[in-house]
């Protein structure tokens, strides 16, 4: 009997110790897993905000394009406009007209494609501004294209270790739950044996005496 009470004993102590380890085992993962959880949710911001970001890069750079669209047909309706005044001034002093009325029209003329010119070279200028606009706004929507990728990247790798952290504290938890069990096999067994033994001791004394 003593020896089975040992030999018990030596089990109950393995099982305590197995559970001691099992529980160490949880609070690290289970720690390993808050991390993660923290990063996940801060990597889901960062994929938000540039998400979020890129989208107003999109609506800038369709903005800017329509720009350009809207400032090209203006500065091709003022081209059309210079050439018909060039036309109008050629035939005027192909005409050699000298009266009054003649040079009036001529001097209006002179003037409005002065005034074309001007127009042209804001309008080619404001084009041009625009273009460079669009160039830089094309280049940071293609870094920050570069930089969401990543965080998606970032926050599947994240979302997948967190998977993996649950399944192990799942299972960890499970272990913990049958090795407890097992130890209050072990305590029931003890009590047993030992009940056994002071029956048997009893019996002993009895008959002794």
């Amino acid at each position: 009997k003593d020896q089975n009470i040992s030999t018990l004993a030596q089990t109950l102590a393995e099982k305590e110790e197995e559970c001691e380890t099992l529980l160490s085992d949880l609070r690290e993962t289970t720690v390993q897993l808050e991390g993660r959880v923290f990063a996940l949710s801060e990597s889901q911001g960062e994929v938000a905000t540039l998400s979020t970001s890129l989208e107003d890069k999109d609506a800038l750079v369709l903005f800017l394009q329509k720009k350009i669209s809207s400032n090209e047909m203006d500065f091709n309706q003022l081209k059309e406009k210079h050439s018909l005044l060039k036309e109008e001034l050629s035939i005027l002093q192909q005409n050699g007209g000298h009266n009054n009325n003649s040079e009036r029209e001529l001097k209006e003329l002179k003037e409005e494609q002065e005034k074309l010119t001007h127009s042209s070279s804001l309008l080619l200028t404001k084009l041009t501004h625009t273009e460079d606009e669009l160039q830089v706004v094309e280049k940071e929507r293609k870094e920050e294209a570069v930089k969401l990728s990543k965080a998606e990247e970032e926050l599947q790798t994240l979302s997948e270790e967190r998977e993996e952290l649950i399944a192990a504290v799942n299972n960890t938890q499970e272990l913990v739950e049958t090795v407890e069990e097992q130890l209050q096999v072990a305590h029931r067994r003890v009590g047993e044996v030992e009940e056994e033994s002071r029956h048997l001791s009893d019996e002993l004394t009895s008959s002794i005496l």
